[in-house]
């Protein structure tokens, strides 16, 4: 084991979001996914998580997930309305987006 264990959750679990992301820039849309799901079991209560994972499942054509996903997503946003002005942008579109 190693001693850099004190804050490494919390180090690993951003770092594998930022590489989640990544992999959503570059359409690898299924590997982000199974990112996601692990890091919604570690830590459901992240607004951004679950934007991704409605991401992904909008992009891989799984509609339901999508808006399921979303409704999450939006339900964290009706607590904290000020939280991520941007990802709330990103929200409506995508909102938008499986509509149509």
């Amino acid at each position: 084991g190693s001693s850099r264990d004190e804050g490494g959750y919390e180090h690993t679990y951003n770092f594998r979001l930022s590489v989640t992301e990544l992999c959503i820039e570059m359409g690898e849309f299924e590997a982000a996914s199974e990112l996601i799901d692990r890091l919604l079991e570690e830590d459901n209560r992240i607004s951004r998580v679950w934007y991704f994972a409605a991401l992904c499942s909008f992009k891989l054509d799984d509609v339901e997930s999508a808006e399921q996903y979303l409704e999450r997503t939006i339900s964290f946003f009706k607590k904290n309305p000020s939280e991520e002005p941007e990802l709330q942008g990103a929200c409506k579109e995508l909102h938008s987006a499986i509509q149509n």
